[in-house]
């Protein structure tokens, strides 16, 4: 299925945080169970084996079939826009009829027949690139066309067809990068369902809770200590109790371990009055030490509270010259 926009990196930032976020609350959900001594914590090491041997080849199809989508539409669009090119340059140039290409199999045991109908396929398009080659390279040999010609149409054709081409390359992308989000969510979903049954049940009664992110930005010269902070409120019509808790640090790259940072968050536990109010203040050192200079480091704050709804924020810390 393809979009009449294609997914922006905005887009595909909200989606991966969204993703993000929906992983936390599983994680935190499923952690506080081993905790509470609901659950045993063997659990994950006991079953994790047992859920990729039975799930596996699955979700190995599923990431071919985004795979396959991908190329296709790569091939597609470049056996298109080949013969459009040919076609104007070439007008009495024959063109053979070409084979569609095949549907992605439904069976994990097609895939071996499908990668040799799709090399095949990719074969036939070079040999029909290579024969249009020659066919213009005789036509530039026996004078009929000039190589100042050619370069003029090809600049031209360039010129007419080229937003529209990396357009469609653009939202193939899209679609491929889209794929590979769900296929992970997907995942994740079905991991934490299968190590805790009963947390599908809650979800299914309504008792799931949900999540609420934002981003703080913590930004300052190296080694000072900045500050934020932010507003929570009990709707509730009884009292409520909010904890706070900070994860490690870690630079935003995906490089290098995390750390913990001297980040100071108060107050981290609060009892709230219904429709009572407080602010939440958090204080980081940015240590010479552990933030790089123009290096962005992201942490996690949870606020969870008895309400049905918790508060992931990331906290953004980035040091810059005193």
């Amino acid at each position: 299925m393809t979009n009449d926009i294609p997914l922006s990196i905005p887009d595909f930032a909200a989606k991966a945080t969204e993703s993000y976020s929906r992983f936390v609350s599983q994680a935190q959900d499923f952690f506080a169970k081993i905790y509470r001594g609901e659950l045993a914590p063997s659990v994950l090491q006991q079953h994790l084996p047992e859920f990729l041997q039975q799930r596996g080849s699955a979700y190995y199809l599923e990431l071919q079939q985004i795979c396959f989508q991908f190329f296709r539409s790569l091939m597609v669009l470049s056996a298109v826009y080949g013969d459009d090119f040919f076609r104007g340059l070439l007008p009495d140039m024959p063109s053979p009829e070409q084979q569609p290409f095949a549907a992605p199999p439904k069976d994990f045991h097609d895939w071996t027949h499908l990668s040799q109908t799709f090399s095949s396929h990719v074969l036939d398009q070079n040999s029909l690139t290579l024969m249009r080659y020659q066919h213009l390279l005789r036509k530039v040999a026996s004078g009929e066309l000039s190589t100042v010609t050619v370069q003029e149409y090809a600049r031209e054709f360039s010129k007419r067809r080229s937003s529209e081409y990396a357009y469609k390359v653009a939202d193939a992308n899209a679609q491929f990068f889209d794929g590979l989000l769900r296929l992970n969510q997907h995942i994740i979903d079905d991991l934490f369902k299968y190590l805790d049954p009963d947390a599908e049940s809650n979800r299914s009664s309504g008792q799931e809770r949900s999540l609420d992110t934002l981003s703080m930005e913590l930004v300052g010269s190296s080694g000072s200590t900045v500050s934020a902070s932010l507003m929570v409120e009990n709707k509730q019509s009884g009292p409520c109790d909010v904890s706070c808790a900070v994860s490690d640090f870690r630079s935003s790259d995906g490089l290098g371990s995390g750390f913990r940072a001297a980040v100071a968050v108060e107050p981290s536990d609060i009892r709230l009055l219904p429709e009572e109010t407080r602010t939440i203040s958090i204080r980081l050192a940015l240590d010479p030490n552990l933030f790089v200079l123009g290096r962005s480091y992201v942490a996690t704050l949870i606020v969870k509270g008895q309400a049905e709804q918790d508060v992931l924020v990331f906290l953004i810390a980035r040091a810059t010259a005193p």
